[in-house]
């Protein structure tokens, strides 16, 4: 199985290759969070977990953060950002999806 190997710098590694890894620790990171709400359904929970990785949640937590992050980061995010998106948001508005992905 390939795999990014370990020590690879974040600015050799594609801008769409860091966004969909991004995506899957953000998106775990939700259902750790909604899980931790013991006695709550699943469906509850996937719920719960969706309105956090939605783009709109993506794009305000990204503008929140901006202020925290190194300038490297911020190039790192920038890069993302302007990466040519090859699919159109089902149910997001453009700007916030453009937001949210870098």
């Amino acid at each position: 199985m390939n795999r990014i190997p370990d020590g690879t710098d974040p600015r050799e590694i594609p801008a769409g290759v860091l966004a969909y890894i991004g995506d899957a620790v953000f998106e775990l990171a939700a259902r750790m969070y909604v899980a931790g709400d013991l006695k709550k359904p699943s469906g509850a929970m996937h719920a719960g977990a969706i309105k956090m990785v939605r783009a709109c949640a993506q794009a305000r937590a990204a503008h929140a953060i901006q202020p925290m992050l190194s300038e490297e980061e911020q190039a790192i995010y920038r890069r993302a950002r302007n990466h040519a998106v090859t699919s159109s948001p089902r149910n997001a508005d453009p700007v916030e999806y453009r937001m949210a992905t870098g």
